[in-house]
């Protein structure tokens, strides 16, 4: 793909990476719901199934972003979402 193997390897986690301005308030509202999980609880386990979107309002509305912003911004945590939902059920020994 023409991209330097050091450019596709994950950054440490105690590295600060770069976020590209037009996904700053993605990650923004990621930070403030990340663990604000709908949650199924078995006999057995508890399971992560979706971000709370009452959170994510929420958290929209509180810091004044724009509703026509919103739609981009939902489709960036969507991401965000499933890469760690699948990330998580990786280390549970699922997938």
């Amino acid at each position: 793909m023409g991209l330097s193997q050091s450019v596709l390897e994950e950054p440490p986690d105690d590295q600060p990476f770069r976020v590209f301005a037009c996904n700053w308030e993605t990650v923004q509202i990621w930070r403030d719901v990340w663990p604000r999980w709908r949650v199924v609880v078995t006999a057995f386990d508890a399971v992560r199934q979706a971000l709370d979107l009452n959170q994510v309002t929420a958290a929209l509305t509180l810091r004044g972003i724009r509703r026509k912003a919103w739609a981009g911004i939902f489709e960036g945590l969507k991401v965000m979402e499933d890469t760690t939902l699948t990330e998580l059920s990786g280390e549970n020994g699922e997938e």
